[in-house]
């Protein structure tokens, strides 16, 4: 089993991107503020066990119109629920790829 497809939303520099994994490496390369490190600390956070915990500068720019306009609407009085969906959320998406005939899940195999 491996990583075939990574999404990545509203992190740092990374509002909306999609990485394909080849079958032997990936090598990311890029500027200086492309998101290179974006990408290692996401993963990192998500994938290092603990819980994942963000700060406001963690979500990319294009998020902080969406908190201007909740904080706009919680100072109106509007209801939580409807300010809940105007808030941004930061996702990671992972695309596994595997062998059906002899799938080797370990530890995952009550989750696939």
């Amino acid at each position: 089993m491996r990583i075939h497809q990574i999404k990545f939303k509203n992190f740092r520099l990374l509002a909306d991107v999609e990485l394909m994994l080849q079958d032997q490496t990936t090598v990311i390369v890029g500027r200086n503020n492309s998101g290179k490190t974006s990408l290692s600390e996401i993963m990192r956070r998500f994938l290092a066990g603990n819980n994942a915990s963000f700060q406001l500068e963690d979500f990319s720019s294009g998020c902080y119109e969406h908190f201007y306009e909740a904080l706009n609407l919680l100072n109106q009085g509007t209801e939580k629920e409807v300010i809940r969906e105007l808030i941004p959320a930061i996702e990671l998406r992972l695309k596994l790829q595997y062998d059906l005939v002899q799938p080797q899940f370990g530890a995952l195999s009550p989750f696939v």
